[in-house]
């Protein structure tokens, strides 16, 4: 699957980090609150541990079925 989809790149200072939803071999998910156009949103980060070519396309593949489950 490749789309033409939007990443919104955000500061540190702009997301507020929350509980662990989960943790695997490629790096962690967690809860988060982010400021997006001056008002706080629900979201999760992933933290990229692993930068591996196998890790870096699961964490696309990820990116793209989230896309498709929302949107």
């Amino acid at each position: 699957m490749q789309q033409n989809i939007h990443l919104e790149v955000f500061d540190h200072e702009d997301i507020e980090y929350g509980s662990l939803l989960g943790k695997g071999a490629e790096g962690v998910v967690q809860r988060c609150k982010v400021l997006y156009n001056e008002l706080p949103v629900d979201a999760a980060v992933k933290t990229v541990m692993n930068n591996s070519e196998d890790a870096l396309t699961i964490t696309l593949d990820e990116i793209e079925l989230l896309w498709f489950v929302f949107f």
